[in-house]
């Protein structure tokens, strides 16, 4: 079983607009379970989960990864990562 299945189109940072995904690795962090797609245990959970799909609004989901994975927010997050390491934090 993959990690999840995204609709609304293809591409990278901003364009998926909703996901169904397993909630293994890192997916409980990329995809907020019932905003911005879904987290299933299970296939029947996610065919079930396909049909609510449609539910989710769009708008919300796009501002949910741009509020979070952005090129700002990630580069953030990785200086703040890279400063904790090193020990010299400006942040």
């Amino acid at each position: 079983m993959g990690g999840g299945v995204w609709t609304g189109g293809g591409g990278g940072n901003g364009r998926r607009n909703s996901g169904l995904a397993y909630p293994r690795d890192s997916m409980p962090e990329l995809v907020k379970d019932g905003e911005s797609g879904y987290l299933v245990d299970t296939e029947d959970e996610m065919v079930e989960a396909i049909y609510r799909i449609e539910r989710l609004d769009r708008r919300r989901c796009r501002d949910w990864v741009q509020e979070n994975f952005s090129v700002e927010q990630m580069v953030e997050g990785y200086e703040r990562l890279y400063c904790q390491i090193a020990g010299d934090c400006k942040f």
